[in-house]
């Protein structure tokens, strides 16, 4: 049984996981969340981004999730569509620039048909309107990476939106004694 996207729903879903597995002790459970359920037998694998290349050899990109997931998005709507010496370099950057995040890929490859790989890339810099018009048959949350942070955003606290957003400051990478001095600012 596969449940997704529990994480607004954590209590009910603990319930009623553990009622199923009472009650069907063979019956496996697959729940995502961006929280664990905090019950007995739960195994919990935390999933990272997608691996991107660190060069841009176009033999070796193939090998890193992040341009494969790109690839095959961009095949699904042309099948013609392959990496090669031209496009490479633009492929590349799209994935690092969107830091290897499945959503925001699949939503920069939508794009590829209408954009060309090249017009993707030049207009990362308004992601949150290019990455747009995801599938009409996903949830409203899962059309649009500004869909997908605002209901993300949605399930926090106010104390959370607030250490949120003091620290929507930090690009990149940052440490833990910045993050802690840049949430307890007043």
């Amino acid at each position: 049984l596969v449940l997704d996207n529990c994480e607004h729903l954590l209590d009910a879903v603990a319930e009623l996981a553990t009622q199923i597995v009472a009650d069907a002790p063979g019956a496996r459970l697959l729940v995502t969340s961006q929280e664990p359920l905090h019950i007995a037998e739960e195994h919990v694998s935390r999933l990272s981004a997608l691996a991107v290349p660190p060069s841009t050899d176009a033999g070796a990109v193939l090998g890193y999730g992040a341009v494969q997931l790109f690839v095959a998005r961009v095949n699904a709507v042309d099948s013609s569509f392959a990496v090669n010496s031209d496009n490479v370099d633009d492929v590349v950057e799209v994935c690092r620039r969107l830091d290897g995040i499945a959503l925001a890929i699949e939503l920069a490859a939508a794009r590829v048909s209408l954009l060309g790989v090249r017009g993707v890339r030049q207009r990362l810099d308004q992601r949150l309107e290019l990455l747009a018009a995801g599938s009409r048959t996903a949830l409203p949350r899962h059309q649009t990476l500004r869909a997908a942070l605002e209901w993300s955003y949605g399930l926090l606290t106010a104390a959370e939106q607030t250490v949120f957003d003091r620290l929507g400051v930090f690009v990149g990478t940052f440490s833990l004694a910045a993050a802690r001095g840049g949430a307890a600012e007043v």
